[in-house]
């Protein structure tokens, strides 16, 4: 499990921050795409984009039980953050995997189409410069969509270690640190001397004499 997030940013921090820009980024999207659906005519793409905005809808609540579960510890709420995180994680995956292949399987197709067509200047694109324009973005594509993943993942991670650490917390409240962490320090005792009662104080001189202390006094 991580101990910080990106290395450097404590992990209740990070998972309250994707929490938060998390709900506001698909909220933002879910009203953004319901202005949409509205203005569209075509039945197709009608329904296409009412299901992105009921997920849209769906994941900003999950973000923002997430964000409200970190600031309250409530185990249970960032326990339903954690594996949304997670959910969504693999759904991300299937879609770039099958980005990937349907992009490198239809290049040959793409390529048919574009070949040979007037790009409006009076000159044309040959099959072998298409294949290698096309292949090139689409390799860029698939780098960027694996980094996207790598980092993702890492997220999960972040907000799964810190889902353990609050659970632990909870669990053991007498052993949970504060923010000042507190470092123990053995105690050695240090040995004493104790007085002698039967001991001779040794004399002392005044004057270069010896002085005799006067007992009636």
């Amino acid at each position: 499990m991580l101990s910080k997030c990106c290395f450097c940013v404590d992990l209740r921090t990070a998972t309250l921050l994707l929490a938060v820009l998390g709900a506001m980024s698909h909220l933002w999207s879910a009203f953004a795409m319901t202005g949409m659906v509205d203005s569209l005519e075509n039945d197709e793409f009608s329904s296409m984009y009412t299901g992105l905005t009921l997920y849209s809808y769906a994941t900003g609540l999950l973000c923002l039980v997430g964000a409200v579960g970190v600031a309250k510890n409530n185990i249970k709420k960032v326990r339903v953050f954690s594996i949304y995180y997670w959910v969504e994680l693999v759904l991300n995956f299937i879609l770039s995997t099958s980005f990937a292949f349907v992009a490198f399987s239809i290049s040959q197709d793409v390529c048919d189409e574009v070949a040979h067509t007037d790009l409006g200047n009076g000159e044309n694109m040959d099959m072998d410069e298409c294949l290698n324009v096309y292949l090139d973005t689409a390799s860029i594509a698939t780098v960027a969509l694996a980094l996207n993943l790598l980092l993702k993942l890492h997220y999960a991670l972040a907000i799964h270690s810190y889902y353990n650490k609050l659970k632990y917390e909870l669990a053991h409240p007498e052993l949970a640190l504060s923010d000042v962490d507190v470092v123990s320090c053995p105690y050695t005792p240090v040995a004493t001397m104790e007085k002698d009662a039967n001991a001779v104080a040794p004399p002392a001189y005044v004057a270069g004499q010896k002085f005799v202390m006067d007992e009636k006094n």
